[in-house]
């Protein structure tokens, strides 16, 4: 996990929010019937206090994105080679995960 590049994700969002210009993903619509999964991930056994943070973050702003939409759970991809393209690479987890949601 690249924790630099984690925390200038994170501070780059922090900043969209804060212009009221910037067109942010907590501002765009999902249609009422849309449904919103979540699948994300994280790297567990490293630094657990910012993966609690880091997990919060990426689960309130997939809410705040989902609006009333928002289905539980969220399926967390946690093994070791999980990163960012981790729905693509990892495409059997990805296929499991999607299954598992009835999707």
């Amino acid at each position: 996990m690249k924790e630099d590049m984690w925390a200038m994700q994170y501070y780059s969002i922090l900043d969209m929010l804060h212009d009221p210009f910037a067109p942010t993903l907590e501002d765009l619509p999902t249609p009422e019937e849309v449904p919103v999964f979540m699948l994300a991930s994280y790297v567990s056994g490293t630094d657990e206090a910012s993966n609690a943070f880091y997990r919060d973050e990426k689960l309130r702003l997939g809410r705040a994105v989902a609006h009333r939409n928002f289905k539980e759970p969220v399926t967390w991809c946690t093994e070791n080679d999980c990163d960012l393209s981790f729905p693509v690479t990892k495409y059997a987890w990805t296929a499991n995960a999607l299954i598992d949601l009835g999707i």
